[in-house]
C-alpha cells in the first residue's frame, strides 16, 4: 500500500474513533437529562417563586422576635394525608434556636393506629417573605438533633454536641459543615404565617401556651427534649422514617382486612386514602427536583390484595429515572383480601404532581 493511502487510512481510524467518542458523550449526557429533567436547572431556594423577595439582616431579627414563644396544636388533621393527625409543641427563642415534639398518629383502615414522634433541636432562619402577604414567611431549618421515636423504637437521625463554652454557638459551625460539603446551608424549609391573631406553620393552626400557670415544665412530654444528645440513644438506620412506619403499619394492616367485592373505584378509594400523596406525588417531586407534571398509573391487584403489572401511562415530561422508581413503589402497596375474586382487578389512575 502507497504511503499516502496509508496515511488516508489512519485519518480516517482517527476521525471515527473522535467521533465515536464524541456521540458517547453526548448520549450519556441525553441519558441524564431524560433521567432527571431537574439537572437542568438547579433549584433555588424559593422554588423559583416570583412573589417571593429575601429578608434583609433587620427583617429577619424583628421576625424571629415577633414569633418566638411556646406554640401547640392538638390532633391536627394532615391537609396532605387524610389518615393522619398531628399534635405539635414548639419553643422558638428570639434568636431563631428552636425545640420541637410532634407526635403523628396514623388511623389505620382496620381503626388501630401508629404513633411516629419527632424530638427536634435547631435553628430556624427567616429567608424569604411573600410580596403579596409579608405576614408569609419562609424559614431555612438546621438540626442540632433530631430523634425519632417508632413504638419501642429510639434513635437519632441528627446529632451535634453542643459546646460545654457558653460564649460559642454551635451554628456558625453547622452552617460551615453544610457549605463545605456542596449542600444548601439548610436541612428543610418551613412556611410560617403570623399576624396579630393568627400563627400557623407548614398550614397547620397553634395556639400560644399560657405560660403564666404552673403547667409550662409539663409543656414537652417528660423526658422527650432530654433525648437529644443523650449517648445511650443509637444511630437510626436510614429506612427510619415516618413513610417507612406508614407503610409497615399498612402492610400488617390490610393482611388482616377483608373486603366482599373488588372494584377500580375501591382501589382508588384506597390510594387516595393511604398511597397518594405521601408515596407517590412526593416521590415524583423529590425525583423531579420539584418540578411539576403528569402521569397515569395501572397495576393489578390479586384476591389476596397483593400487586402485580406495575405501568405507568402518559407522563409529561418523560422521565425514564422517575418511571422506574414508581413502579418498584407500586410493587410495594397491599390491599385487603378479597376472597370472592375470581380475577385480577386492574385500576388506572392519574397523578398530578
Amino acid at each position: 500500500m502507497a504511503s499516502g493511502d496509508s496515511k488516508k487510512s489512519f485519518q480516517k481510524a482517527l476521525y471515527l474513533a473522535i467521533a465515536f467518542v464524541i456521540v458517547l458523550v453526548v448520549a450519556n449526557s441525553l441519558i441524564k437529562i431524560v433521567s432527571n429533567p431537574g439537572n437542568l436547572l438547579r433549584p433555588r431556594m424559593d422554588g423559583g417563586n416570583a412573589n417571593l423577595v429575601e429578608l434583609d439582616t433587620g427583617e429577619t431579627a424583628l421576625i424571629k422576635k415577633k414569633i418566638s414563644g411556646f406554640w401547640h396544636c392538638d390532633g391536627v388533621l394532615s391537609r396532605q394525608y387524610p389518615f393522619l393527625s398531628v399534635s405539635d409543641r414548639f419553643e422558638l427563642k428570639n434568636n431563631g434556636i428552636f425545640w420541637r415534639v410532634r407526635r403523628d398518629v396514623a388511623r389505620l383502615q382496620s381503626g388501630d393506629s401508629v404513633d411516629f414522634v419527632t424530638v427536634m433541636n435547631g435553628y430556624m432562619q427567616p429567608y424569604y417573605k411573600s410580596k403579596t402577604n409579608p405576614d408569609s414567611i419562609m424559614c431555612q431549618v438546621h438540626f442540632i438533633g433530631l430523634v425519632m421515636i417508632c413504638g419501642k423504637d429510639t434513635c437519632y437521625a441528627e446529632h451535634t454536641r453542643m459546646s460545654t463554652d457558653p460564649k460559642k454557638s454551635v451554628i456558625p459551625d453547622i452552617l460551615r459543615t453544610k457549605v463545605e460539603k456542596g449542600d444548601v446551608a439548610a436541612d428543610t424549609v418551613w412556611d410560617v404565617f403570623m399576624n396579630a391573631s393568627s400563627f400557623f406553620i407548614e398550614g397547620r393552626p397553634y395556639a400560644a401556651f399560657d405560660t403564666a400557670g404552673s403547667t409550662l415544665p409539663s409543656f414537652f412530654p417528660k423526658g422527650s427534649v432530654k433525648l437529644i444528645g443523650k449517648i445511650s440513644v443509637p444511630e437510626c438506620a436510614n429506612t427510619v422514617s415516618l413513610e417507612s412506619s406508614v407503610k409497615q403499619a399498612l402492610l400488617r394492616d390490610f393482611a388482616g382486612l377483608s373486603v366482599e367485592s373488588r372494584t377500580q373505584e375501591g382501589i382508588a378509594k384506597t390510594v387516595d386514602t393511604y398511597y397518594r400523596v405521601m408515596f407517590v406525588e412526593n416521590l415524583a417531586r423529590r425525583a423531579t427536583s420539584f418540578r411539576k407534571g403528569s402521569f397515569t398509573l395501572s397495576f393489578a391487584v390479586d384476591k389476596h390484595g397483593r400487586v402485580s403489572d406495575p405501568k405507568v401511562l402518559d407522563a409529561k415530561p418523560l422521565n425514564m429515572r422517575l418511571n422506574n422508581d414508581l413502579k418498584q413503589e407500586i410493587l410495594t402497596w397491599v390491599f385487603p383480601v378479597c376472597a370472592s375474586q375470581n380475577s385480577l382487578v386492574v385500576a388506572t389512575i392519574p397523578f398530578v404532581y
